[in-house]
């Protein structure tokens, strides 16, 4: 007993030894920071001069700050964002990246940074291609073009004293080119206008626009569209009858336009589906009677059913009594005592 008891007791003391060791050798060689864990939601893109764009990063850590770095094709910064905190919850930050960190033409690189270790960027830095910006912008108004139709262009950004020209040339030849050209004045506008007259377009085809500014070519240019003929104007029915001899063919058969005929047709026709139907009505009463093994409620819906039946049966008999007394004594319709006469 005794000797276990002083394993029990060994067994505590080499424990409370192997912890504290444990507690110095963490204290001693701490573990090392983590790289940055958060990604950059966008890609490589191509920019023009003046422009900006938004950066967003995501797989943040809650409570941290970010902040993102644009740099130049030599290396050097040319724009720092603010410091931006990550609330719980959110895990996406977004930057406005302005025109300015752009000064010029070329290929700029963004990162993004978490400032608890700025020594490891977010994953996924981007590559800025920045474009030289046009000195003009063409635009075709309209969706649809038709031969003879007039077409506008419009030129965007025009800049003071420059000659603007626009020029409008069907593909695979057939018509002459059209040339407009303007000179802008003094002042800034915000565009300038080309109307090419319908002669411009006189057969189908695509159109080829073209646009310059002292030479240079605009953005957009060239444009193209597509010319097509308009469709016939619908003429529509004459007012006359479309049926050959006053006559109709009908899936209910021949059926005459003449009002009396016509309702000879049409009587005829309903006189059928209601006797039809009243027959089917009488029928199913018949069997709920026959199958109601006494039942009284059952006997009673059949025979409610055949009353019925029989009830549609006068009533249409008499209607056809009421409709001769109308049509041919009061109103007189023509060739409808022939329908209704015996």
């Amino acid at each position: 007993m005794r000797l276990i008891k002083k394993i029990f007791v060994l067994v505590i003391i080499l424990g409370f030894f192997a912890a504290i060791s444990l507690s110095l050798v963490k204290t001693i060689n701490p573990k090392p920071v983590s790289a940055a864990s958060c990604v950059v939601l966008a890609g490589n893109m191509t920019i023009s001069q003046g422009q900006g764009f938004d950066y967003k990063i995501t797989s943040l850590t809650d409570d941290h700050f970010y902040f993102v770095v644009v740099y130049g094709s030599n290396g050097i910064p040319t724009y720092k964002s603010p410091n931006q905190k990550d609330t719980p919850g959110s895990n996406l930050l977004t930057y406005s990246i302005p025109a300015s960190a752009f000064p010029s033409a070329g290929t700029y690189t963004v990162k993004s940074f978490d400032t608890t270790n700025v020594n490891d960027p977010c994953l996924l830095p981007i590559t800025i291609r920045v474009d030289t910006l046009a000195p003009c912008a063409l635009k075709i108004m309209g969706s649809s073009f038709l031969i003879n139709q007039e077409i506008t262009a419009r030129i965007y950004r025009p800049q003071p004293n420059t000659v603007y020209q626009v020029r409008a040339l069907r593909e695979g030849g057939g018509v002459n080119d059209t040339t407009q050209t303007w000179t802008s004045l003094d002042s800034v506008l915000e565009w300038i206008i080309f109307i090419f007259p319908g002669s411009s377009f006189p057969i189908e085809g695509r159109y080829q626009f073209t646009a310059t500014a002292d030479g240079v070519a605009c953005s957009n240019s060239p444009s193209t569209i597509t010319v097509g003929t308009p469709e016939p104007p619908y003429e529509g029915i004459s007012g006359e009858n479309p049926c050959d001899g006053g006559i109709c063919k009908t899936a209910l058969g021949d059926i005459s336009t003449s009002i009396g005929p016509f309702a000879q047709k049409i009587l005829s026709i309903g006189i059928g589906l209601a006797g039809g139907i009243a027959l089917i009505i009488m029928v199913i009463g018949s069997i709920r009677v026959l199958t109601s093994a006494g039942d009284p409620k059952a006997v009673g819906a059949g025979r409610e059913m055949i009353i019925a039946a029989v009830a549609g049966l006068l009533f249409l008999a008499f209607s056809i009594v009421i409709l001769s007394f109308i049509g041919i004594d009061i109103i007189g319709i023509p060739g409808l005592g022939r329908t209704l006469g015996p």
